[in-house]
């Protein structure tokens, strides 16, 4: 999926992730690619700030 950083950022919050503040959508690089891997009710995700 392709969205805009706040977006982005909010999605991340809503997953769960702790640090996805301000400053992390503010330094977001463009275009930033994250991979999110959801199993048994936990989030690991990976990409760049994390």
């Amino acid at each position: 999926m392709g969205s805009h950083g706040t977006f982005i950022a909010r999605a991340l919050i809503g997953f769960g992730l702790t640090g996805v503040d301000w400053p992390f959508s503010h330094a977001m690089p463009m275009p930033a690619i994250y991979r999110l891997h959801l199993t048994d009710g936990a989030t690991h995700a990976a990409g760049p700030g994390l």
